[in-house]
């Protein structure tokens, strides 16, 4: 399962989400999908955000699910890449944006 997103969820939405959630898991949910955008994960290069990362892989891990998770390198809103700002503006296939990634 993997749960929408939307960046001004009204509280009531987010509860509604929570529970909806805890339904998924008593009912036999044993996967959670999530996302880190990779701009979020490395803010420098070669420097990484544990912090980002866990946020989203904890409260899977409390539930006892398995994780699948997607390091987003697209911009949503543009379908253009979005990638650490020392890497911007490069080909996702150039060599370090490979080696990187």
């Amino acid at each position: 399962m993997i749960v929408g997103f939307n960046a001004e969820m009204p509280v009531v939405t987010a509860v509604e989400v929570d529970v909806r959630w805890q339904q998924a898991v008593a009912a036999g949910m044993r996967v959670g999908h999530v996302q880190v955008d990779w701009v979020d994960f490395e803010p420098r290069p070669n420097e990484f955000d544990e912090t980002a990362l866990r946020e989203v892989l904890e409260p899977l891990s409390d539930d006892g699910l398995a994780i699948f998770l997607t390091f987003h390198s697209l911009a949503e809103e543009s379908n253009t890449f979005a990638l650490p700002a020392d890497l911007a503006g490069r080909p996702f296939d150039d060599p370090e944006v490979l080696a990187r990634y």
